[in-house]
This record gives structure tokens, C-alpha cells and sequence, in this order.
């Protein structure tokens, strides 16, 4: 259950979280798509990179100016970005997400302030929405650092 307080995670397949927190794409990956993860909350989320391979997000990614293969993209966490709005797109009316990466029919997670973590923290992730690892809450700062 998601409460009022954060912090949260979110894992993504790979390599759509690289994609979220990389600078090097021509177009940056905004929004994440979700079919069926509504939330209320907003706030600060911990990207996690998760172990399943999407060969459809590489294909993304290369029409995007980024090569990719799978043994190139980590998995852990690897970010933090701040979720500021969640919205259905009903694929009829557009909702104003970037269509490159928006798709018609399912929920946005629009990102703001997305920000890499310096390194990779392999630790596993879950499905949904779900706490973070409190090691990697607790060194965030020094993640972050530039």
C-alpha cells in the first residue's frame, strides 16, 4: 500500500531505467509507462534497473542516438527522480507527453529533477511501487555527489 510518505523505488526493466537517468539520448525518455500502476503519491522515487532484458527499449534507444546491448546496462539502483504527475492517456486525445516515448493507452509517470546516482548499487528490486533499500536511502548524498 502506497502511503502519503515517501521514500519510494520503482524497478523498470532494462534498459528503460538507463534511459531515465542518462543524459546522452537526443530526446530524453519522458514519461515511464505503466498499464496498470496508478498512484496519488508524488514526491522523490529511487530508479532501480531491474534484471529483465526489453530488447524493444534498445531499439528506443538507437532511434534516439544511444546504442545499447545487454550486457552494457546494470542492474541496481540507479537514480532518483521526482514524480510529479500520473495520468491516463486514453490514446484518443492526446496528453501532451513526448510520443516518442509516451505510449497511447496507459498510465504516464511524468519525471522532474532526474538525477544519476555516480554508481551502481546492485541490490534487488521488486515489482510495483515499493520502499528502497534503507543502505542506499542512507547513502544517497554520496551517490549523488558530484
Amino acid at each position: 500500500m502506497v502511503t502519503k510518505t515517501g521514500p519510494y523505488a520503482l524497478s523498470m526493466w532494462r534498459p528503460w531505467g538507463l534511459l531515465t537517468v542518462t543524459d546522452r539520448l537526443t530526446i530524453p525518455k519522458n514519461p515511464e509507462n505503466r498499464v496498470n500502476l496508478h498512484v496519488g503519491w508524488r514526491g522523490d522515487v529511487y530508479l532501480h534497473s531491474g534484471k529483465r532484458w526489453d530488447p524493444v527499449g534498445a531499439e528506443a534507444a538507437e532511434a534516439c542516438g544511444l546504442s545499447l546491448v545487454d550486457d552494457d546496462v546494470p542492474t541496481g539502483y540507479i537514480g532518483i527522480a521526482t514524480l510529479v504527475d500520473v495520468h491516463k492517456d486514453d490514446g484518443d486525445k492526446p496528453c501532451g507527453c513526448n510520443r516518442v516515448w509516451a505510449e497511447p493507452g496507459v498510465w504516464h509517470w511524468v519525471w522532474e529533477n532526474v538525477r544519476p546516482f555516480r554508481t551502481v548499487v546492485d541490490l534487488p528490486g521488486r515489482q510495483g511501487l515499493f520502499r528502497p533499500d534503507p543502505t542506499v536511502v542512507a547513502r544517497t548524498p554520496e551517490l549523488l555527489a558530484v
